[in-house]
């Protein structure tokens, strides 16, 4: 299930921007197995605004709600699985995971298949390859069956992911943000994130095509996932 506060708080942030009233702005929560319904109350005034002409921005909200909580329940890439590597049912693995202990024997993770079949396989031994890792999975003995894995994204459930200390995030959670400057110059979104020797690097697509900025705290000012935003200071010269 999605992560109800969350939804909580995505909802009255949407309702907020609709009003003249934010500070009336109340949201309750009501969770009952696998189930949240969600209460929006606003100032008497303000009904019209979040309910709209013929109901269509509260159909929008909902559409929204609903589209918030399918990505919030989508997998979390860690790895992926480049080929079989020997005889005995190891494979090579290019690991995403920003947790090292993501691939340790044990583990279990969801292997989504290029046919579109998943399947959950458990670490039975890891070890370094070069930038990648050899692994073998529980019941994974030969070299065929290790074939079978080729191409297979290696992914985890949402919930098994750890929080981070405040104020510190993971990759995949900026995926998607709104990226603008401290003037208010929207620079576009988040489309990926990578590592290099020193610093990650984000790389923000918009109308002007492709910006790399340095994950820096001199030009990443502010992170908010809960907006959706982020908030940068690009560098002199960087989109020369």
């Amino acid at each position: 299930m999605s992560d109800p506060a969350r939804l909580k708080s995505f909802v009255e942030y949407c309702a907020r921007n609709l009003v003249d009233h934010p500070d009336l702005v109340h949201v309750d929560e009501r969770v009952t197995g696998q189930t949240a319904v969600y209460t929006l109350r606003v100032g008497p005034t303000d009904l019209g605004k979040v309910i709209g002409r013929e109901g269509k921005t509260a159909h929008a909200l909902r559409t929204l709600l609903t589209a918030a909580a399918a990505a919030s329940d989508e997998p979390i890439l860690v790895g992926s699985i480049a080929r079989a590597h020997g005889l005995t049912g190891e494979v090579v693995v290019d690991a995403w995971s920003e947790m090292p202990e993501r691939f340790s024997p044990g583990s279990a993770l969801t292997a989504q298949l290029p046919g579109g079949v998943a399947q959950r396989v458990v670490v039975e031994t890891a070890r370094p390859f070069g930038d990648r890792l050899l692994i073998r999975f529980a019941g994974i003995s030969n070299r065929t069956q290790a074939e079978a894995l080729r191409g297979a994204d290696l992914t985890v459930a949402r919930g098994e992911v750890k929080p981070l200390p405040e104020g510190t995030h993971y990759r995949f959670e900026l995926i998607g943000l709104r990226v603008r400057t401290r003037s208010g110059e929207h620079l576009g979104q988040v489309a990926d994130v990578f590592a290099t020797g020193s610093n990650d690097v984000i790389v923000v697509r918009g109308e002007r095509g492709e910006l790399l900025l340095p994950h820096l705290t001199s030009v990443v000012l502010a992170i908010d996932p809960e907006r959706g935003e982020m908030v940068v200071e690009v560098p002199p010269g960087l989109r020369e």
